[in-house]
């Protein structure tokens, strides 16, 4: 089983923004980022604002994304992006006392592997649209495909469930009707979407799908993000 997720950035209304459609305003303004460290999931979000051109401090150390959110609510940072649980959680009532400005969804991917809007957040671009909304133009080139990469491992295919590779096929069959089961499980239906958003846990061939993309980068993606990581930010990673 393949258990998807998502993510919001969102950042503060003294910027000067209202939604999406001022996205425009983050350009030139010094963004201060709270992350868990360049090789952590925030990878993600760093590759982002720079493929974004957003002048953005990330401030490592942080350990987890609720001490980021925390640094947002005391006026540390002015831009985070938190998982959907944790949004519906502890950034939509943020949004709706008007201290919070939600910008974008990472988005999910559909069946052919394509972005699309998140279903959790169907009112909000994903990643791909709001770089558009900002530059003019559908996100291309080494540096989307290293963003790409990433964005698929940590939030379409975050979390799997797997067994080692030679165990018994009838196994692997009930453990697949199990979870089978638990989306038929009228209590799981009841709370599973204010828990964990509108997202499907993943069965079958699309698990396989999503565990092959998650879990394989191509030599020229891999390397553009050690490049970046030893250049802009001091990452020295070993030789394989």
């Amino acid at each position: 089983m393949v258990a998807p997720t998502g993510g919001v950035v969102y950042t503060t209304p003294s910027l000067g923004l209202t939604g999406p459609q001022d996205i425009a305003k983050l350009r030139g303004q010094k963004l201060v980022y709270a992350s868990q460290g360049a090789t952590s999931l925030d990878l993600v979000p760093l590759l982002a604002f720079r493929l974004m051109g957003l002048e953005t401090q990330h401030v490592f150390g942080f350990k987890g994304r609720g001490d980021g959110r925390l640094a947002f609510e005391r006026g540390e940072t002015n831009i985070d992006y938190q998982t959907s649980s944790a949004y519906l959680k502890n950034v939509q009532p943020l949004v709706d006392a008007g201290t919070a400005v939600p910008l974008f969804s990472w988005g999910v991917l559909n069946e052919a592997g394509e972005p699309v809007r998140d279903p959790t957040f169907p009112d909000l671009p994903h990643f791909g649209e709001a770089y558009q909304m900002l530059t003019g133009n559908a996100p291309s080139g080494p540096e989307y495909d290293a963003y790409f990469a990433f964005f698929a491992a940590g939030f379409p295919a975050q979390k799997m469930v797997v067994v080692p590779k030679d165990t018994p096929a009838d196994i692997v069959a009930a453990y697949q009707k199990a979870f089978e089961d638990m989306k038929a499980d009228p209590a799981y239906q009841a709370s599973a979407e204010a828990v964990l958003g509108d997202y499907d846990q993943v069965t079958g061939a699309l698990a396989d799908a999503l565990y092959q993309r998650g879990t394989t980068i191509e030599d020229d993606v891999r390397k553009t993000v050690v490049d970046v990581l030893s250049t802009d930010y001091g990452v020295k990673l070993g030789e394989e």
